[in-house]
């Protein structure tokens, strides 16, 4: 399993930031419902989004 925030949509690719790092995954992987700001959890082909995590920068 690997969890990340959903940076941005790309295309055809959702950009999620994981450890501080950006990797692209297939938007068609993620609920309809996924926006930018939401928690993935991503296990293989399959992804749960967990909501939105409040960070300050």
């Amino acid at each position: 399993m690997v969890k990340g925030i959903i940076d941005r949509f790309k295309g055809k690719f959702a950009v999620v930031e994981i450890g501080g790092i950006t990797k692209d995954f297939p938007k068609s992987i993620f609920p309809k419902s996924a926006s930018v700001g939401d928690v993935a959890e991503i296990i293989g082909e399959k992804v749960k989004v967990t909501g939105a995590l409040l960070e300050q920068r």
